[in-house]
């Protein structure tokens, strides 16, 4: 695993993105790593809690669209359903993980980032960090579970806000939406992950595993069918005009023309 770190310190197996110089963002091998560290840290005997944070300054920045757009520039005919189904498979695994899965967020999660923030139990924010359902800004549809988790975090009619305008959620605005657990000082946060996962270390693993399959069941029961639908959708939607000058306008800095198609 070459984006992603995975070791186990008192009993937490502790992953972290390890790509801050592109802001941690998702291409197929980060998604490939986060899922392999996953289902190492589900394995690992020693590892009775599992907490996802990133290096750098930056929890993650969505998905990495230089690496999206060269693959376009080498292949026209490159298509985003793999990366949607490999990020989509590590929403699923979250939520049916058997370990709770605690996530420390810093500065900025965009995108994908924000998703793979929902897909944890427990999320914690430092006080600076914003969330943001970048994807109507490059043309697609959010990933990664996004739209699912989003409308059962916070309701369907605020979802459909934030996946439609792009507009990003402040860390204390996210606690009084409900689906931040707790806000931070940055220099915090670290401790603060660490702290809650020692926490939940002591306590009883066997029925935490039990509930999260019964909650699983009373309100994620559909959403392997709905994983499905998704990439397919975001495979029609990175076939638009509208995507690829997103992509471009995204790479270069400034303002994409959208024509609607």
């Amino acid at each position: 695993m070459s984006k992603v770190i995975y070791e186990v310190k008192e009993n937490i197996g502790q992953i972290i993105l390890n790509d801050p110089k592109n802001l941690n963002a998702i291409d197929d091998s980060m998604a490939e790593d986060l899922l392999a560290a996953l289902q190492q840290a589900e394995a690992d005997p020693e590892a009775k809690v599992i907490t996802i944070t990133a290096a750098g300054k930056v929890f993650c920045g969505g998905g990495n669209l230089k690496h999206i757009l060269s693959q376009f520039e080498a292949n026209p005919d490159y298509d985003l359903h793999d990366l949607a189904k490999k990020v989509a498979d590590t929403s699923l695994f979250m939520k049916k993980c058997k370990k709770l899965i605690v996530i420390g967020s810093q500065a900025a999660a965009a995108g994908a980032g924000f998703n793979l923030a929902l897909a944890g139990d427990f999320l914690i924010a430092s006080e600076e960090c914003q969330f943001i359902q970048a994807f109507v800004k490059i043309g697609l549809v959010p990933d990664m579970g996004g739209s699912y988790l989003l409308s059962r975090a916070v309701g369907a009619n605020k979802a459909a806000q934030l996946a439609l305008t792009g507009n990003p959620v402040k860390a204390q605005e996210g606690l009084e939406l409900g689906f931040i657990h707790q806000v931070v000082a940055n220099n915090e946060l670290e401790g603060a992950v660490f702290d809650l996962a020692k926490k939940l270390a002591r306590g009883p693993l066997k029925a935490y595993e039990l509930i999260k399959a019964e909650l699983f069941e009373a309100s994620f029961k559909d959403f392997e069918a709905y994983l499905e639908t998704e990439s397919h959708l975001q495979s029609e939607a990175s076939h638009t005009e509208d995507f690829k000058e997103g992509v471009r306008a995204f790479v270069e800095k400034r303002r994409a023309n959208f024509v609607g198609k």
